[in-house]
């Protein structure tokens, strides 16, 4: 529930927000519960491009969801918030990617 707080409030300011979840299942029923797009392992690379680009062009706010997928390899320079849901406390490495998705 905190999350879908964090979410509107953000959206209400125009942000682009990234939520990052370690655990799939959580992942997609945030995604599906507030109708934002998901990508995770399974998700193929058409699709993937496609909502890339959908987050980046939007000209308001947008919400991402993405798994361990999105922790390196993409580049969302108008991403300036992240939000982090049930993470299993991974390496300093992969904090800093997922911070660096939106310090560039």
């Amino acid at each position: 529930i905190y999350c879908q707080y964090l979410i509107k409030e953000h959206e209400q300011k125009g942000d682009k927000i990234i939520v990052f979840s370690d655990n799939l299942f959580i992942l997609l029923e945030y995604s599906t519960l507030l109708n934002k797009p998901a990508i995770y392992g399974k998700t193929r690379e058409k699709d993937r491009s496609q909502i890339f680009s959908d987050f980046e062009k939007a000209t308001g706010s947008a919400t991402l969801f993405l798994s361990k997928v999105g922790d390196t390899s993409i580049d969302l320079p108008s991403a300036n918030v992240i939000i982090q849901i049930s993470s299993h406390f991974g390496s300093r490495r992969q904090e800093a990617q997922r911070l660096g998705r939106i310090l560039r």
